[in-house]
């Protein structure tokens, strides 16, 4: 009797395509975006308008995280904390290199970002979800970017923004 090491090319194809599809239903929303080269439509003026939110509300958020830092001398441990109201002050933060620091109630105040439905992380305007990554180890601490895999009308990466 033979014993086969490894696997055939059938079934490793069959894996690969398991996995893309798993991969592609993970990030939802992001499959719609992405064509470049001769063969992408030319970007419309609503897309636009959403990259131009998406950059905004970025800054935005990112301006509220350096806010909180100013105040606090510390990095939110959570970016959901930017916006708990100053009755509520989180009690730990995270220093540059990520490590958890005690937070002087007092010198919380917040809330450093609201939203027009009163509360909580804003929606990213590309694909209306809270896909918001926040960065809590060095070197990344206190970095914001959108999860998104999807390519931009400018052939970036929305994720690298």
């Amino acid at each position: 009797m033979t014993h086969r090491h490894g696997f055939t090319r059938i079934e490793a194809l069959i894996f690969i395509v398991v996995v893309a599809i798993l991969a592609w239903t993970v990030v939802p929303g992001c499959g719609s975006q992405g064509v470049v080269g001769p063969e992408a439509p030319p970007p419309d003026a609503e897309l636009l308008q959403r990259e131009a939110d998406l950059r905004a509300t970025l800054q935005e958020v990112r301006d509220a995280v350096g806010l909180f830092l100013s105040d606090t001398g510390a990095y939110p441990s959570d970016l959901s904390e930017i916006t708990k109201p100053a009755s509520e002050p989180p009690e730990v933060g995270l220093n540059a290199d990520g490590c958890a620091v005690r937070i002087n109630a007092s010198d919380y105040k917040g809330p450093y970002m609201t939203t027009a439905c009163g509360g909580g992380l804003p929606c990213e305007p590309i694909h209306g979800y809270q896909n918001w990554v926040y960065g809590t180890c060095a070197p990344n601490v206190g970095e914001v970017h959108v999860q998104c895999m999807a390519m931009a009308s400018d052939g970036t990466y929305y994720s690298t923004w």
